[in-house]
């Protein structure tokens, strides 16, 4: 096994570093010929220590990506991989002419999905999502049937009509449902069925409603570990924003004082409405992406003459 590259990762590579951040480091290894044949070579190895006694808390944690899973990686545009491409030369701890190269090319990785990236944010906004448009939807259906309870309706389906056609509502049919009628009403993703009564559904939507308030007092006291999840969501969202807009991106980004103070609690989730702004954040990159010039895909081919040119095949 050859080390190819060994470079600064996480909060120490993106300027994001306090006096208790950990040390992370990223590797690329070539697996030997002998290994590849007998499918005895690792995808990637890890190792973690801490080696201050003074400071105990602070760990040194390492990872290495065998050169095919790494490049898998960066064709699906994941953040570890893509982040590597893009470290500055002080953060290299160990370099090669194909770790050079692929630094030299790592516009050959951008494409109009990198999906492991758009999809690592956009999971993030829906896990924490507080969206108050959600809620308003609720609240309307919650008027539609306590009046229905007031006109008698025994079943949603004899007053199908009366159901709004809101955002976050679709009307649809379930083809697994035995009921003759299969009609279902679904609101923030909840099911109401055409069998259902208004009393029942009512109860549903008002569970809803009741756990988005919990939400919110969850969000207001939001912990660390939620905290740095949503400032990764900033950091990777914010470096697609430059590759859509200017081709590349470079640590630390220019929104770094922004991402410290939502990793450090120094903005509070609800109040300074950070659910609305990382939602408005992935809308305008999407958006940036679908109208780039980048290709749909990474060239297989290219990848694949890096890794037989690495065995000097």
């Amino acid at each position: 096994m050859t080390i190819l590259a060994k470079t600064l990762h996480g909060s120490r590579l993106y300027g994001l570093a306090n006096e208790r951040s950990d040390f992370d480091y990223k590797a690329i290894h070539l697996p030997s010929v002998e290994d590849c044949i007998l499918l005895r070579a690792s995808r990637n190895t890890h190792d973690k220590w801490s080696d201050d006694v003074s400071t105990p808390t602070i760990k040194h944690e390492y990872e290495s990506f065998a050169l095919q899973e790494f490049l898998a990686l960066a064709a699906r545009g994941e953040d570890v991989a893509i982040s590597m491409l893009h470290v500055h030369d002080s953060a290299i701890i160990e370099d090669s002419p194909i770790f050079q190269k692929l630094r030299a090319n790592r516009a050959r990785f951008y494409t109009k999905s990198m999906s492991g990236m758009c999809g690592y944010a956009r999971g993030m906004a829906a896990k924490y999502a507080l969206r108050a448009d959600r809620m308003e939807t609720v609240e309307r259906v919650i008027k539609v049937l306590e009046t229905m309870l007031k006109q008698g309706v025994a079943k949603l389906h004899q007053e199908w009509d009366m159901l709004p056609d809101l955002p976050h509502t679709t009307k649809g049919e379930n083809p697994l449902d035995r009921n003759a009628d299969k009609r279902v009403y679904t609101v923030v993703g909840k099911g109401l069925t055409a069998g259902t009564s208004p009393a029942y559904a009512l109860g549903i939507m008002e569970n809803v409603r009741d756990s988005y308030g919990a939400r919110v007092k969850a969000a207001h006291e939001m912990a660390g570990q939620d905290l740095k999840a949503i400032s990764h969501s900033f950091r990777v969202a914010y470096q697609l924003k430059h590759v859509y807009q200017r081709g590349d991106f470079s640590f630390p980004l220019p929104e770094s004082d922004f991402i410290r103070a939502v990793k450090e609690g120094k903005l509070n989730y609800v109040d300074d409405r950070l659910d609305d702004k990382l939602n408005d954040l992935i809308t305008e990159v999407e958006a940036l992406a679908a109208s780039s010039s980048y290709p749909d895909k990474v060239d297989a081919e290219w990848i694949d003459g890096i890794v037989l040119n690495a065995y000097e095949l």
